[in-house]
């Protein structure tokens, strides 16, 4: 059986002891707003079939930012954080880095879309 985005994100955050129901409900929410986000930059139909759900080719997406945005709860609007040795820098936006596969896919649907089989 295939594991969702936010099972592998979880198995990825919470290697050593299984989540908590308050982490799990945030977790939960984290893997919603990311679908929300990955969704937002697809496009609401390719061809004649509509794009319902984050697409398997690009769950792997789906899971980083999860990790992401879970990793750097408490310090949203910071750019990077420094606590006793340990530093963390934060890029601007999550989805930056990923826009380019997300484009790509795009580009490939629909060029598989435009391809028509005839038989004479």
């Amino acid at each position: 059986m295939t594991k969702t985005p936010l099972e592998r994100a979880t198995e990825l955050i919470f290697y050593d002891q299984p989540p908590t129901p308050r982490q799990s409900v945030l977790m939960e929410n984290i893997a919603a707003l990311v679908d929300a986000r990955i969704m937002g930059r697809l496009p609401a139909m390719i061809g004649d079939m509509p794009i319902l759900e984050v697409p398997k080719e690009l769950e792997h997406i789906a899971v980083e930012m999860i990790v992401r945005r879970f990793n750097r709860m408490g310090s949203e609007g910071m750019s990077g954080e420094s606590v006793e040795g340990h530093s963390a820098t934060y890029t601007e936006s999550d989805m930056r880095e990923f826009e380019a596969a997300i484009d790509a896919w795009v580009d490939a649907q629909e060029v598989m879309s435009r391809k028509v089989v005839r038989f004479l």
